[in-house]
């Protein structure tokens, strides 16, 4: 099964709902999983959910303390890919032709792709001799 993307939004929905749940930890007891749901210093109620498998009891328990885990993760691997995403570099647009392209040349702070770069200027006649002399 392949997940789409989660969306900035979907995630907060999720954290909201896992910072209103009932604090843990839940419990798994054979095949029921129990959650206590203390009431004001008292011994508080017990919420007994039986779903039919151990291992679904198993998931809803730990559901509770996996979940907020994985919306951290999930956010710090966020943080760090825009991280390397900056470093690495994404492809942009060349300003003069569109094309996108990886690692464009830079002139005058405006990305340009190396197709669209101007030829080079042809040297003076002597610039060009003392740049062969010191070759030779």
């Amino acid at each position: 099964m392949v997940a789409e993307r989660l969306s900035d939004d979907e995630l907060r929905a999720m954290e909201e709902r896992a910072e209103r749940a009932t604090p843990g930890p839940w419990g798994v007891d054979g095949n029921d999983c129990a959650v206590e749901t203390p009431a004001d210093g008292a011994d508080g109620n017990v919420c007994l959910v039986r779903p039919r498998r151990a291992a679904n009891a198993d998931f809803i328990a730990h559901a509770r303390t996996d979940l907020p885990r994985l919306l951290a993760e999930v956010r710090a691997l966020r943080e760090e890919n825009g991280r390397l995403r900056q470093i690495v570099g994404e492809p942009i647009a060349c300003r003069q032709c569109g094309v996108e392209v990886e690692t464009p040349r830079r002139i005058y702070a405006t990305p340009v792709c190396y197709a669209c770069l101007p030829p080079p200027k042809p040297l003076p006649l002597a610039q060009l001799r003392r740049e062969r002399a010191k070759e030779g």
